[in-house]
């Protein structure tokens, strides 16, 4: 929940409630899609998608707002490794 106020409330402020809603929602959809096809005999139920598309959408401004930051790679690397080893965390063989 610290999260999700965190990076909403700064993402709002930059893009505007109307874009970073139709975000969160779209984000929590497509998740949840995902979740059913590569999952197929679990379920996914929470806000777990759509914070990792508040997270995704601050490493886009993140990349685009500092254009003069040179080590790019490591600090892209740095904000999206925890996403990628989350989302494959108790994965079924």
């Amino acid at each position: 929940m610290i999260v999700q106020i965190y990076y909403g409330f700064i993402l709002e402020l930059t893009y505007g409630w109307r874009r970073v809603s139709i975000l969160y929602i779209v984000g929590g959809i497509g998740a949840s899609l995902f979740s059913c096809v590569r999952f197929h005999y679990e379920t996914s139920v929470g806000a777990s998608g759509s914070i990792f598309a508040l997270l995704a959408l601050e490493l886009i401004y993140f990349i685009t707002a500092f254009p003069g930051i040179e080590p790019k790679r490591i600090i892209v690397f740095i904000l999206l490794a925890p996403m990628i080893f989350l989302s494959f965390i108790d994965a079924p063989p």
